[in-house]
């Protein structure tokens, strides 16, 4: 992405983010996928703890959301591509 985040059209940049959150019941790990172009939230998860599980719940969930076939890609803070995308089972 270059630090590129302009989005030309719906479904093309994903965004995500892991927030920590402190409840009455301990730490709780909000990960989110948002669409860069119409930031709207395409997928989130809950869970105690801080994990690839969290985040491929997360991005499950957006590629339900846009259909299986999404041709938006997912980066790494890094912006390089993420590779761990597809090995949580992910488009």
């Amino acid at each position: 992405m270059h630090r590129r985040f302009e989005a030309v059209a719906p479904n093309v940049l994903r965004v995500g983010d892991m927030t920590e959150i402190e409840t009455g019941e301990g730490k709780r790990y909000l990960a989110t996928v948002l669409d860069l172009f119409s930031r709207r939230l395409l997928g989130c998860a809950m869970g105690a703890h801080h994990d690839a599980g969290l985040v491929g719940a997360s991005l499950q969930m957006a590629a339900a959301t846009r259909g299986a076939r999404s041709t938006a890609r997912s980066f790494t803070a890094t912006g390089e591509d993420a590779p761990g995308c597809r090995r949580c089972g992910c488009p």
